[in-house]
């Protein structure tokens, strides 16, 4: 899911240079982005927002599953 999430991103932003995800758990991830500076960091927000939002309700769902 966050795996699909991601590869289905468009990874030409401005200023993005190269991005690495790194399984740090079972179902926990990181990610490592290199951007050419602040600014163009600054500008990917609402397109890094929006990729999160994508499988939201999957985590939500998952959180509650965990509670249960």
């Amino acid at each position: 899911m966050v795996l699909d999430a991601h590869k289905k991103v468009d990874a030409n932003w401005p200023g993005l240079r190269h991005v690495n995800m790194i399984k740090t758990g079972e179902r926990t991830y990181c990610i490592i982005a290199e951007w050419s500076d602040m600014d163009a960091l600054a500008n990917a927000r609402p397109q890094m927002i929006a990729t999160l939002a994508s499988f939201r309700d999957t985590l939500e769902d998952l959180a509650v599953a965990a509670w249960a």
